[in-house]
């Protein structure tokens, strides 16, 4: 994985990404350095730099005339046959329940879009998360997790793809990093692991930025000691595992792998 995270770096580092979402900001008297992966602001020799935002409001009314519209979700059935057709009814009736439970269409769909003209694209990632949902009591007495359906949106900055793939269809691995507290990771994988010491404040437009974006001459720490990152990884089928899998780490420990993650079922 961490093999796989360095061949991604180039991702995640994206210059021109970074400039777009500083520019967006109003941060304009700037410069990219190539060697340390920063923005800097520059100097300006005594003098006032004066900004006229007009990209922000150029991006806004752009999302506004997308927006304007509600986009249309459908399942298409996989064949003529009629049960793929029931299935594809079914389908779409766990859409509008989903669309209804999580606000899609003004919540997500914004904020993808957003990223998608402040960055080069924007995604929704759809996944179950078993530690979330209604907690009910089995026969035995026990207390069980539901799980529930979760939407993460994420920007081309958030994620590490496959660099070797051209096309969608060649995707190997999709990781999605994130901080997370040492106590976080204890709480819901009961796994003890030392902080990382130096994970930035990358979460959301401003402190993605934030975390690149220095002062001339002047170095801002924008970490905190008691984080870690999180490397989720999903993959694609394959000859050791044939469904796919699901797997994350996080300092040096493996927090969990699922070998089936429902490629390849006939339903």
């Amino acid at each position: 994985l961490e093999e796989r995270v360095e061949q991604g770096k180039n991702q995640i580092n994206n210059a021109q990404n970074y400039i777009n979402l500083a520019y967006y900001l109003g941060k304009q008297w700037i410069h990219w350095d190539a060697v340390n992966k920063k923005v800097y602001e520059a100097s300006n020799d005594g003098r006032t730099h004066f900004v006229a935002n007009r990209i922000q409001k150029i991006v806004r009314t752009e999302l506004a005339k997308i927006i304007k519209n509600k986009p249309i979700m459908a399942c298409v059935p996989a064949s003529n046959e009629e049960d793929d057709i029931r299935a594809s009814k079914v389908g779409d009736k766990v859409l509008e329940y989903l669309e209804y439970k999580h606000k899609l269409h003004h919540a997500v769909d914004k904020k993808v879009i957003m990223w998608g003209l402040t960055t080069e694209i924007g995604y929704v990632h759809p996944y179950w998360d078993p530690s979330k949902g209604e907690t009910v009591t089995s026969e035995d007495g026990e207390s069980v997790t539901l799980g529930e359906e979760c939407f993460d949106v994420l920007s081309a900055i958030d994620v590490i793809i496959d660099p070797d793939a051209k096309e969608w269809d060649e995707v190997q691995f999709f990781i999605k990093p994130k901080s997370r507290t040492t106590k976080y990771i204890k709480d819901k994988y009961g796994k003890d692991v030392a902080p990382d010491g130096n994970v930035e404040f990358n979460d959301g437009v401003s402190r993605q930025l934030d975390s690149l974006y220095q002062k001339y001459g002047q170095t801002i720490s924008r970490t905190k000691k008691d984080k870690v990152t999180v490397y989720e990884c999903w993959e694609a089928p394959s000859k050791d595992h044939p469904k796919g899998r699901r797997w994350a780490v996080a300092g040096g420990e493996l927090l969990y792998s699922v070998n089936d993650i429902g490629f390849g079922e006939e339903d």
